[in-house]
Order: C-alpha cells, then structure tokens, then sequence
C-alpha cells in the first residue's frame, strides 16, 4: 500500500523499482553516484527509479539536473527537496541507498530498517557500525557503482534475501536503537 501512494504522488508507474537517497544532496553525500547506479540498472534493463529527497542547494540542483539530462534519465528520477516528514519516501521506496563517504550516524539508515526497506550504503563512517553486511543491510566499496547496482540487482532477483535481510534489520535496529534502550542508556 505504501508503495502505491508513493508511486501515485510521484507519478511513478508501481512496476518500477524506487531507489531512494534520503539526506542533504551535495557531495559529501555522494548524490551523483547514485546516478551512475541508476544508469547501470537501466542499461541493464532494470526498471527503477532514482529519488531525491533531501535539503539541495540551487547549484547542487542544477549539477544533478545537468547530469540526469547528459544521460537522458529525466523520466527516471525525482528531486523532491527537503521533506519534514520523509516516512512516505522510507515505507514507499523498494531500497535506501547511502553512498556517502565519512557519514556521521546513519539516522535515515535506522529508521529504513525499521520500515523494512533494505539499505545499501558505502563502506565508509558510521555506516560500517551500523550494517553488518548481507545480514541487516549492504556495503559496497565507496564509489563502485557497479557493486551497488549488482548488490540492488540481486535482491531483486531473490525475494528471500530482501525478506531474510530487512526481517534482521528490522530485528537489530528494534533492539539496538529502541526508545527503552536509549532511555536506559541515559539513565545509568
């Protein structure tokens, strides 16, 4: 259901695979690599879609757009801006992807778990602390797009590992990040 609305408000057909990067778009973030993934599905006959959701400066807007329209991709992205409330983009979105190097705590990665929505993030900062790799989420060498796409590839050809792996994120983020946890760790 969460998908249909999404794929409703974005005018996206449902049969597409959504991809979303949640976060400010710039280049820590690494937003344009996640072009480049998008373009290796397609070419590889993979319908998805790319969204963007996330506070974007006018020039890193117009450096996205320069690059989706160099590679004719303009049907098969989405540059939402920043949201308040990114719940839709999170229950709606087939993955999470987080290619961004030196990342802080991955929030956004957390709270796709807890939606059951897979994540694949670079190897790089927090993002190593918080996913154990083909058990609660992926990781891929910073900037391999091809790995990146070949990781979202093969989920989509095994529904039993995307159920396998966001029943196990959802699991490890419930305990590890629960409000009671955190609650009891301020407490001692």
């Amino acid at each position: 259901k969460s998908k249909y609305n999404l794929c409703s408000q974005l005018s996206i057909n449902s049969e597409n695979h959504i991809i979303s990067v949640i976060g400010t778009v710039n280049e820590q973030k690494r937003s344009i690599h996640a072009l480049k993934t998008l373009e290796i599905l397609r070419e590889k006959g993979i319908n998805a879609i790319l969204v963007y959701v996330g506070k974007i400066s006018n020039e890193n807007r117009n450096l996205i757009e320069s690059e989706i329209n160099k590679k004719q991709m303009k049907e098969a992205t989405r540059i939402i801006g920043f949201k308040d409330d990114i719940e839709d983009f999170l229950c709606g979105s087939d993955y999470i992807i987080a290619p961004a190097a030196n990342e802080g705590f991955g929030r956004v990665l957390i709270e796709a778990m807890l939606h059951l929505t897979p994540v694949i993030a670079s190897d790089h900062g927090g993002h190593k602390e918080i996913i154990r790799n083909q058990y609660n989420g992926f990781l891929f060498k910073i900037d391999d797009h091809q790995e990146m796409a070949n990781i979202i590839e093969r989920l989509i050809k095994s529904p039993n590992l995307y159920l396998k792996v966001t029943n196990n994120a959802k699991e490890f983020a419930s305990k590890k990040y629960s409000q009671k946890k955190h609650i009891d760790e301020i407490l001692k």
